[in-house]
Order: C-alpha cells, then structure tokens, then sequence
C-alpha cells in the first residue's frame, strides 16, 4: 500500500515537471479549443538554416575545386526565410550596378501567400563580406488562429533593416544575413489587442519588433 502511494505521487510528480511548448493557447469554448501559434515558423526557419550553412559548405569545396569560375553576377536566384523571401520561400534580385540592388520575394507566410518587393543598397560590393541596408514593401506581420480561420490575416506595410551579403568562394553565388524591423500596421495592432481581449485566447509570447532573415542565393 505505501509503495502504491509513493508511486502514484512520484507519477504526479513527474507530471509537473514536463515542459510544454511555447504556444498561444485558447481557451475551451462550446466544446472547441483553438490554438494560435508561432512555433511552427520558428522551427521551420531553424531547419532552413541549418539546410542552407551545409549547402553553402558545400558549394565553398565546389569553388576550391574549380578555382578558375571567378566572375561577378547581376541576376540572383535563392531559397530562405524572411519577409523578403515572403516567409519561407525564393526571392529573385537584379543587381543593375554594384551598389544597388532590386529584388521581390514570395514565399508561405503560415497564412497564405507573402510578396515583398524592394531596394538593397550595398556598401562594399566588390568584398567577400558586403554589408547592406534594405527598404521594402510587402507581407510583415501575420496573425495564424490554428482551428479558428477567421482570425487569420496578412497584414502589409513598410520595412527596412540591415545585412549582409557574404560571397562564397570565387564563384557568384551568396550566402544573405539580415535584420529587418517592420513598419506595422494600425490594423495589424488592432486586431492583436482585439485577440488579447478575447476571454477564450491566452497568449504566451508576443510577436517580435524585429525579425530576421537567411538565405542562399544563386549567381546567374
């Protein structure tokens, strides 16, 4: 008998100790719980990265095996993550002269479709590392109810934020970093506090200020 109850006590204990995921939660309601979350963005984005520093190891033996394909590029095609690449997805970018570039992104923004288009200044294009200063319009903020569409929204505006491009080797292609800080809308902030507001909505973290960006992108 007292093993049976310091069993089940330990089981309980055990209980409290698991860890849950980092997610906004609803609350039951009329027998449905809906959930809105970010953390299959976060963990999709993680695994693009880590996908894209083994591509970029990669083709860094490819241009020490061929040393001889040294050349610049004006036109650029890549995969990545970020509100230039329209959430997870490809961005194209015409380089006309070597400080300014334009691109446009479309990608899954975890609601529907994200476009971005906009202007890249570059400070040292002709080093290996070039830092950049971007300035766009598009998708930058997104509100996902999972179970609960008719919270879902795109919302669209400004943004601006600083890079990096980094060359790869002696070939045309590159790796971009980037920090971008979105410009949201009046909308946008509305309906978050709308959200917060809703009895049956329980938010465990907030959307960030800022966010990031990763990418591969290939000379043409």
């Amino acid at each position: 008998m007292i093993y049976s109850m310091l069993a089940q006590a330990g089981r309980k204990k055990h209980r409290g100790w698991r860890t849950r995921p980092r997610v906004c939660r609803l609350k039951p309601q009329k027998n449905k719980q809906f959930i809105a979350t970010y953390n299959k963005m976060k963990h999709l984005k993680l695994i693009l990265a880590a996908f894209l520093l083994l591509f970029c190891e990669n083709n860094a033996a490819y241009a020490q095996r061929y040393p001889d394909s040294d050349r610049e590029s004006i036109f650029f095609f890549g995969i990545g993550t970020g509100l230039d690449y329209g959430g997870v997805g490809l961005k194209a970018e015409v380089v006309p002269f070597p400080y300014l570039g334009i691109f446009a992104g479309a990608g899954f923004n975890f609601q529907g479709l994200g476009v971005n288009g906009g202007l890249s200044f570059k400070a040292l294009p002709f080093k290996k590392l070039c830092p950049t200063v971007q300035a766009m319009y598009g998708y930058n903020a997104v509100i996902v109810v999972k179970g609960a569409a008719g919270y879902n929204k795109t919302y669209y505006g400004p943004s601006v934020g600083a890079g990096l491009d980094w060359k790869l080797g002696r070939n045309p292609n590159k790796l971009f970093f980037a920090l971008y800080y979105p410009v949201r809308s009046e909308e946008y902030y509305n309906d978050l506090e709308d959200l917060k507001d809703n009895p049956s909505i329980n938010f465990e973290n907030e959307p960030l200020p800022i966010t990031f960006s990763v990418g591969f992108n290939f000379g043409i």
